[in-house]
């Protein structure tokens, strides 16, 4: 390869001193010629300054002081970043080896496509999961809910991202979730390359926020299927509604997705809800909101969908035998 596209990767980082040396040893390993390196922490009072100042060579730029959370750190990374591609690794995670050679190729071998998708594993301590990769579906709907992006898998093009704007601050579990909305809003289904390899060693220990704060992501999730509703001035019966779920929403965006079916997004959203944040809502709510899901799009359905009612009387009963609920 003659000419290999310049690989920008952006380090957010907080009291990871633990698994800080393997992420970064994991890019430097790549043995690509035209890579950048930025890290940024955010003040961290454990190892991570030590390990952080034995590669400071290897880095574009590095900066230690107190942010406003992940995305935050990813956009003053993005300040600094000026590849042709570009993604955001976190500083517990590891690049496999041979990553950046099989990004390049895949981006000189498809230039209409503006992100390069590879696969991803999760693991824990010594047991690695089935690799797994972002997911489109045909419609629109269903790829907004059921979905899936795999970040430190997926490789942009750094003009198409950058021209997005920065990721929402506000959100601190979902802004990967948002820009991707962002991107699919803006650029289509149609822009996507995929390659045949595992990227990402994605590790899940008790600390991370995967694990330890998942139903934050659900709600961040909820925000944002919400903010689509209030765009579209489709807020009757379309939502749970936020005073059942005993959050405030606070995120909103003008978003204009075009092509959408509201009935079907709507009876979808309710449905992941359902199962996400179901230990919020009694019983009969979540009857409540299937039945109006159900209504809403009778036909397109997935087939769990219709065994919700026997899981919903499941989950009430593990969850009063763990918490001793109400």
């Amino acid at each position: 390869m003659q000419h290999p596209p310049k690989i920008s990767i952006v380090v957010p980082s907080f009291n990871q001193g633990k698994y800080l040396e393997e992420t970064i040893l994991s890019i430097l390993g790549q043995d690509y010629p035209n890579t950048e390196i930025i890290l940024i922490d955010g003040g961290s009072t454990d190892e991570s300054i030590d390990v952080i100042r034995s590669y400071e060579k290897h880095f574009k730029y590095w900066v230690s002081e107190p942010d406003n959370g992940q995305s935050h750190a990813i956009n003053k990374g993005l300040e600094y970043a000026t590849g042709d591609l570009f993604d955001w690794m976190n500083s517990d995670d590891v690049i496999a080896p041979g990553t950046f050679w099989k990004v390049a190729e895949a981006y000189q071998q498809n230039p209409d496509a503006y992100v390069v998708c590879g696969y991803m594993t999760c693991f824990e301590d010594e047991k690695y999961e089935k690799p797994v990769r972002m997911k489109i579906f045909d419609r629109l709907e269903d790829t907004m809910i059921f979905g899936s992006m795999s970040g430190p898998s997926m490789y942009f093009r750094m003009d198409k991202f950058k021209a997005l704007g920065p990721l929402s601050e506000i959100l601190h579990y979902c802004f990967d979730l948002e820009i991707w909305f962002r991107f699919i809003e803006a650029y289509g289904l149609k822009r996507f390359t995929f390659v045949e390899a595992n990227f990402c060693y994605f590790r899940l220990h008790a600390s991370s926020k995967t694990v330890s704060q998942f139903a934050n992501f659900a709600e961040d999730g909820y925000q944002i299927h919400c903010s689509i509703l209030d765009a579209t001035n489709e807020k009757r019966q379309v939502r749970i509604a936020p005073e059942d779920l005993k959050i405030s929403l606070k995120y909103s965006n003008n978003w204009k997705f075009t092509g959408i079916n509201l009935r079907i997004f709507s009876a979808l959203a309710i449905q992941r809800h359902l199962e996400t944040l179901h230990q919020r809502l009694s019983f009969f709510q979540i009857m409540k909101w299937f039945c109006i899901s159900l209504y809403l799009a009778p036909s397109k359905r997935f087939t769990r969908f219709y065994m919700l009612p026997l899981r919903a009387i499941r989950w009430k009963i593990l969850f009063h035998l763990k918490y001793k609920l109400e």
